[in-house]
């Protein structure tokens, strides 16, 4: 009797473990499916503002070109923009950008509006104009190929100088996201994997008590 109670609990152990681990394989079969799945590409066209800042180091105007401003600080020249979206791995997703520039119609458009304007600024008179297309972002983990990357306040503000001699620039953007439903079906599959081993660890005390209750009252 006590071997067969032995040989069944060695059989259930058996079960529990291949159990655990068909879980588990299935969890890898799934996150290597999800890490497979296609890109996602996105394409638009965004308004585009001027504002303009005043160094003290020097008499040109730096008009920064950005996607956010007041009404009458919008553009006729607009900024493309090209995602591309898609799992970096098991863990983590990314995005790939290029934000289109024409540089060419920008200085032409901000040369225009402020050709007949006075740039004084603390009685200093600003002559030459300097056009810098700007991208703010509250994210520490966004890279760019960005000319100058700077902390103000709670935003990290990259910096792509543009050349009037040239017609366009691409500026790029990296982003890298967890995976949040692969983490999630890893601390569950976690989870599960514990409370089985646990629970075959719990049932294989508990036979050798039994068994040696058995031997006791024999």
């Amino acid at each position: 009797m006590t071997d067969k109670c032995a040989n069944l609990n060695k059989r259930t152990l058996y079960a529990i473990f291949i159990t655990a681990m068909c879980l588990f394989c299935a969890f890898l079969l799934s996150a290597c499916n999800k890490s497979g799945q296609a890109e996602s590409v996105s394409e638009r066209s965004y308004f585009a503002y001027v504002s303009y800042e005043y160094p003290d180091d020097t008499d040109v105007v730096r008009a920064v070109v950005s996607l956010s401003g007041s009404e009458e600080n919008q553009l006729e020249t607009q900024i493309g923009w090209r995602s591309v979206s898609y799992a970096k791995n098991v863990w983590y997703n990314a995005q790939d950008v290029e934000i289109f520039v024409d540089s060419a119609a920008l200085y032409g458009e901000i040369e225009q509006r402020t050709q007949d304007e006075v740039h004084i600024q603390d009685g200093k008179l600003y002559h030459g104009l300097k056009v810098v297309f700007r991208y703010d972002t509250i994210y520490k983990s966004i890279t760019s190929d960005a000319d100058a990357v700077a902390k103000s306040g709670r935003y990290y503000r990259h910096s792509f100088e543009l050349d009037d001699n040239t017609q366009s620039r691409t500026c790029r953007l990296y982003l890298s996201t967890q995976n949040s439903a692969s983490w999630y079906s890893a601390l569950i599959a976690g989870v599960i994997v514990l409370a089985v081993i646990l629970l075959a660890a719990a049932l294989a005390i508990k036979g050798k008590i039994w068994q040696k209750k058995k031997k006791k009252s024999e």
